[in-house]
């Protein structure tokens, strides 16, 4: 069947939902809503003043319509629910005034206010016209809703579900809706209870597949056959009588893990997490000596110049004590360096190479890459990541995370990958005092900042927005040129993102030399920035970060001897104050990363964490966790069957599986 054999699908609508990539009427009737807004009409005595609700009414006055200026208006009237009269209000809507007769039954959708004396609609229905329950939203380009909706019916009574691809014994278990009830109920659950069915088989399926993704995607990676490197552990103990320090149990265990999979014939895949300053540096750089210690060479990348010229000046320290040499290959070099540097990689004078994405540019020829070490992965490409691991036929891989997520929720999110965990920090000197005030405290904070560089401290400046607008007046720019004038006799710098790499290892340079006082920047400095003499953070507007963000960001102070003082200026709002009480409560980064996933959703913890097949549609992963760890189950004990490829019951389910892994790349 075409588009158009269908009734209401002229060549012109059909054009408009090839343009959404729908060609077939089956895949108009599996083009599923995206959210459902729930309609639900309250009485007038369970209404709550501030509360939006649907509301059944009855008109008892002629509207009348107010012009206050150029395109703004105002309807109002008298409406009534059984005794109970109240005006009623509405902003430019005055067509409505055609409609509204005197008795007329409405509903009206909005808030009440003074006592139930006033209600404030956003939107007003003839009550002929509405429909209550969850309404389908589709949102797709040039087709209202509505006739979207008209459209997915007419095709639903054409063409047959799909064949069901779930094992019939979960359904069955699990009590979960068949894939005949979805496209059944799908387009507009008729009730409650039907709502949360088709919710659980759609959570459960999207997390399910996900889960069987992740365990082929491992199976793949584990029958590569890696060069295995054969000795013992103990060979890592001259390298523990250099350190200045001992490891934690937590970074022991983890460099443990890491070395048994080194000696393994599987490909490793690892990722360890650890909160800012729990050492996973430190475990990074011991197992690339054990690498290195085999005669193979070992990559370090980092997201940004900043980061590796960080890393690079702590590793140079720790490789002082080895027979191990570092290079640094960055695009910023100048062309002789550049060339020399690729020269002693491909001959196998340089053991260690530390840089950014320069790392895998075609350029640059390894002599035996075989451990790549990537910081902050989530910051990079996928694309980007594989391309650095193809410069060694059987790199291991190990990515480092200093925005840690609860370890089981790791485990479920990262199934291609082994995790690894540092929950606690070394013991640490200083503390961080961390201080909560309206923006408009600012002018309290200049006797802080004067006191602080008095004492040969220095003060970082935080704000989210480089330029000034309308909205918003404590930008990047806006802040330079007011502290600039605040403090004459004081050096302030600024730093983003747009400057050019030179300029920020300028800026950053002088900061570190003392001839700046303040540094002005962005988010920037939320990772790798190491300068023991910062003892001051001023975060702008701190309610538009997450938790993880200003955890960071609160880190790069505290890092030296001296007690350092975190301050976050909100601009005001009912909800910022107490949001930010919660994260001036703790310094656990895995707490906060949990509220992080609670207030803001899983989009920003995800990131491009995998190869780009992430795209969770119902799942809440802050309130579906229950769900997700029967997922995980289950997948691990389905998936050996499930990628038999004998097994003929889940063919279907293989296929579309693999089609779907095929299409990320």
């Amino acid at each position: 069947m075409q588009l158009t054999d269908l009734k209401g699908i002229g060549q012109k609508r059909a054009e408009k939902l090839k343009a959404c990539h729908i060609h077939t009427p089956f895949a108009l009737a599996s083009t599923f809503p995206k959210r459902y807004i729930h309609r639900h009409i309250t009485g007038f005595k369970d209404a709550k003043v501030e509360e939006t609700i649907y509301l059944k009414a009855k008109v008892k006055s002629k509207p009348k319509v107010f012009f206050i200026r150029r395109n703004l208006s105002k309807l109002t009237l008298k409406s009534a629910v059984d005794a109970h009269e109240f005006s009623v209000g509405i902003f430019n809507q005055h067509y409505l005034r055609q409609h509204l007769h005197i008795d007329t039954d409405v509903i009206l959708y909005g808030k009440f206010s003074e006592a139930k004396r006033s209600f404030t609609a956003q939107k007003i229905f003839l009550a002929k016209h509405f429909v209550e329950g969850y309404i389908p939203i589709y949102n797709m380009d040039n087709i209202p809703d509505p006739t979207f909706y008209k459209l997915t019916q007419t095709a639903l009574a054409q063409v047959e579900p799909p064949k069901e691809y779930l094992p019939r014994a979960l359904l069955e278990k699990y009590k979960l809706f068949n894939i005949e009830q979805i496209y059944t109920h799908i387009h507009q659950p008729k009730h409650e209870k039907i709502y949360h069915q088709l919710m659980r088989r759609l959570k459960f399926e999207e997390l399910f597949l996900f889960q069987l993704k992740m365990r082929y995607q491992k199976s793949l990676r584990q029958t590569s056959i890696t060069p295995t490197t054969d000795q013992s552990f103990d060979i890592l103990n001259p390298f523990f009588e250099s350190l200045d320090f001992t490891l934690t149990n937590e970074q022991l265990t983890s460099l443990k893990a890491i070395i048994s999979d080194l000696q393994s014939a599987k490909t490793m895949y690892r990722l360890l997490q650890g909160d800012t300053g729990s050492g996973k540096t430190i475990v990074a750089f011991l197992a690339a000596c054990y690498v290195m210690l085999h005669q193979k060479q070992v990559a370090f990348m980092a997201p940004t110049e900043i980061l590796a010229k960080q890393h690079a000046q702590t590793f140079q320290k720790h490789f002082a004590h080895t027979p191990f040499k570092m290079v640094y290959l960055s695009q910023s070099l100048d062309r002789e360096t550049l060339k020399d540097t690729a020269r002693q990689i491909t001959m196998h004078e340089a053991d260690f190479i530390i840089g950014t994405h320069k790392l895998y540019s075609e350029s640059i020829a390894y002599h035996d890459l075989a451990f790549v070490i990537t910081d902050e992965q989530h910051r990079f490409g996928v694309n980007q990541r594989k391309q650095l691991t193809k410069k060694g036929a059987y790199a291991h891989r190990l990515h480092l995370s200093a925005t840690p997520i609860p370890r089981t929720l790791a485990q479920s999110l990262y199934g291609d990958m082994d995790v690894s965990t540092i929950t606690k920090k070394p013991m640490q000197q200083t503390t961080v005092t961390t201080k909560i005030h309206p923006v408009s405290y600012e002018a309290s904070l200049f006797q802080t900042i004067e006191k602080t560089v008095r004492t040969k401290h220095k003060v970082f400046i935080v704000s989210p927005v480089i330029e000034t607008s309308e909205t918003f007046e404590h930008s990047l720019k806006a802040l330079y040129k007011r502290y600039s004038k605040r403090f004459k006799t004081l050096n302030v710098g600024i730093l983003h993102g747009r400057m050019s790499q030179t300029k920020q290892d300028d800026i950053l340079h002088r900061f570190k030399e003392d001839q700046l006082d303040i540094l002005i920047a962005t988010t920037i400095i939320e990772v790798g920035i190491d300068f023991p003499n910062a003892t001051l953070m001023i975060i702008y507007h701190a309610e538009r970060f997450g938790f993880a963000q200003l955890h960071q960001l609160r880190g790069r102070v505290g890092r030296g001897t001296v007690d350092s003082v975190c301050v976050c200026l909100y601009q005001n709002s009912d909800e910022a104050p107490a949001r930010l009480a919660e994260f001036k409560a703790t310094t656990d980064g895995f707490q906060l990363s949990q509220y992080d996933l609670s207030y803001r959703g899983h989009g920003d913890l995800i990131g491009t964490l995998q190869s780009g097949y992430i795209a969770f549609r119902y799942t809440d992963l802050a309130r579906d966790q229950n769900i997700l760890e029967v997922a995980v189950k289950e997948a691990k004990a389905y998936s050996a069957t499930i990628f038999n490829p004998s097994e003929k019951t889940y063919q279907h389910l293989r296929h579309m599986i693999k089609e779907q892994l095929n299409q990320a790349r």
